[in-house]
């Protein structure tokens, strides 16, 4: 039992622990999900024989909506290529699996940022993933003043370099070294970008 509070991956894996059903779905403190949610991944899951879902997505903007569309993971492309081409592809609150395989996976607790990246680049090798393409859950974005664990980042992507395609590599860690030169605090990854002898 969790005494105090600590991430959201370990609290994720303490529920996951202690489920008793036979299926797990996940959702964040700022996500929603439409009153179908559940009964729709599950109809996917079973049409499919699948061991997963990961599904469609409704970003509630202040002044609009955008819906995500998922597809299929492509045979000739990597799980990691496909996350990193649209961040919300396989967001954390559309997740919904076999409870056997959410327990032989688990949620990494040593990071605070790629977690879901993490997870499904280790989940898909193992077990199959299927796409709902339906939208079915809500991501509320608002404003947030939150610290990026740019050094989580950066070991998701390191471990993974070899299967990113080199445009996707390249054009993640532009975005994440422009982000690191507008943060409002010291980021010592920075270094990374910087050759010895500049």
């Amino acid at each position: 039992r969790l005494s105090r509070h600590q991430n959201a991956n370990i609290a994720r894996n303490a529920g996951i622990l202690q489920a008793k059903g036979q299926y797990i779905a996940m959702l964040d403190s700022d996500d929603e999900w439409l009153p179908e949610h559940l009964e729709k991944s599950y109809q996917c899951l079973k049409k499919h024989q699948a061991d997963g879902i990961y599904g469609s997505l409704i970003i509630d903007h202040i002044a609009c909506q955008q819906t995500i569309t998922v597809h299929p993971i492509g045979k000739e492309e990597t799980t990691i290529d496909y996350l990193l081409r649209n961040g919300y592809r396989a967001q954390t609150s559309t997740l919904f699996m076999t409870t056997p395989s959410a327990r032989t996976i688990l949620w990494d607790p040593s990071l605070n940022r790629h977690q879901d990246y993490d997870f499904i680049v280790r989940y898909t090798p193992k077990y199959r993933l299927q796409a709902l393409t339906e939208a079915t859950v809500i991501y509320h974005l608002t404003p947030k003043n939150y610290t990026i664990d740019y050094s989580s980042c950066m070991r998701v992507i390191q471990a993974n370099k070899k299967d990113i395609s080199p445009q996707l590599y390249n054009s993640y860690h532009q975005r994440i070294y422009k982000s690191i030169r507008h943060s409002t605090t010291q980021a010592p990854e920075v270094v990374h970008y910087y050759r010895p002898d500049s």
